[in-house]
């Protein structure tokens, strides 16, 4: 009977444990980089994501007023040339000193 217990014990532990492990999101992409740039009042943020996608956010006085998203190909987090494609678009934009195309400043 002890055995038993224990057995119950060892197994509600374990299954407990391969929920918690289940329950995990990792689904959602994380943040790479993240860029912003300031002009007139218009805040543009770029994010780059590891599951090599970006969002594009351009605000003003707080409001949404474009967004857009795609894929690109590059490391956002060094010196170089990343190609940002989206909308059946293709832009390359260059990281340079932390900056991305000397106006977006790294976060």
């Amino acid at each position: 009977m002890k055995s038993i217990k224990k057995f119950f014990f060892v197994m509600v532990a374990l299954a407990t444990a391969l929920a918690f492990v289940s329950c995990s999101n990792d689904d959602d992409p994380s943040t790479v980089a993240v860029y912003k740039g300031l002009d007139d009042g218009v805040m543009t943020t770029i994010t780059f994501y590891d599951d090599d996608t970006w969002k594009l956010v351009v605000e003003y006085e707080g409001v949404i007023e474009h967004s857009g998203n795609g894929t690109y190909k590059g490391d956002p987090t060094k010196d170089g040339i990343i190609t940002l494609m989206g909308n059946g678009e293709t832009a390359y934009m260059e990281v340079k000193n932390g900056k991305l195309d000397d106006f977006y400043t790294r976060q």
